[in-house]
């Protein structure tokens, strides 16, 4: 079975939306289990609550790297607000994910740097309205057997059709209604639904095996729907990965086709 990998722990990066305020100071150094920090302010400056934001902190991670508080890779690193959140280092932004702002609220983070111990990786967070694409290759053709895995925050308070994966005319992972995900082939010709996923974190796969199209929520199963025959349609349309902030932060994701 061939893997091909559309992104893991990827570093491409959006601008973020005027609505906030980011101030990032450095300090004079401590020692505990980190050397130095940086204070990082966050404020909704509109009327409207937030929830699940994927925030990008515009910081040059490039600098810091060269004059010795980072490693090249970042992951000494670590950002907390009364403990540690979701969160991702570009070279020149910070991506946070920010669970909730109330109206005209600010939020105070910490960057710490040179810390210990080191992270093992950090999730991709793209921004708001952010999305990632990937070129159509004969590889990535899904026919009748075929595994994708997605890991990630999921909003699935998120509108009726926003897209965790997505091809056009051929295969589509999407909110399908409120705390369901639905897993589509050929618009709408075979779907399996995943229902009662409020949202959080969690791993979604898909599977086909010639026989079946699955549908798993964290290793469990949720659905099942008979292929009888059919393929995914083969086509030259992009794929593309979150659209409308559907998922503020993914883990992995990973297409298997055979």
């Amino acid at each position: 079975m061939k893997m091909k990998k559309i992104v893991k722990k990827a570093r491409g990066y959006l601008s973020l939306l005027p609505v906030f305020f980011i101030m990032v100071l450095l300090s004079v150094p401590v020692f505990a289990a980190y050397d130095y920090s940086t204070s990082i302010s966050v404020y909704d400056n509109s009327a409207t609550p937030l929830a699940n934001v994927p925030i990008l902190v515009s910081i040059n991670n490039t600098v810091l790297y060269d004059s010795g508080y980072i490693t090249a890779s970042g992951l000494d690193t670590d950002v907390q607000e009364s403990a540690s959140i979701p969160y991702s280092v570009a070279t020149s932004r910070l991506g946070i994910f920010v669970d909730a702002l109330a109206a005209y609220q600010s939020k105070a983070f910490t960057y710490f740097m040179t810390f210990t111990p080191e992270q093992t990786s950090y999730p991709l967070i793209i921004g708001v309205d952010g999305n990632i694409t990937r070129a159509d290759v004969a590889g990535l053709e899904l026919g009748n057997n075929f595994v994708i895995e997605i890991k990630g925050w999921i909003d699935t308070d998120a509108e009726v059709g926003k897209n965790l994966i997505y091809k056009n005319e051929a295969f589509k992972l999407y909110v399908s209604g409120a705390t369901d995900i639905t897993a589509d082939i050929n618009d709408g010709a075979l779907t399996a639904t995943a229902s009662g996923v409020a949202s959080g974190e969690y791993t979604i796969m898909v599977t086909a095996d010639t026989i079946d199209m699955k549908i798993y929520v964290d290793s469990v199963e949720e659905d099942s729907v008979a292929l009888v025959g059919a393929n995914v349609t083969d086509n030259a349309n992009i794929w593309v990965v979150n659209t409308n902030t559907t998922m503020p932060y993914i883990d992995y994701l990973e297409i298997w086709v055979d």
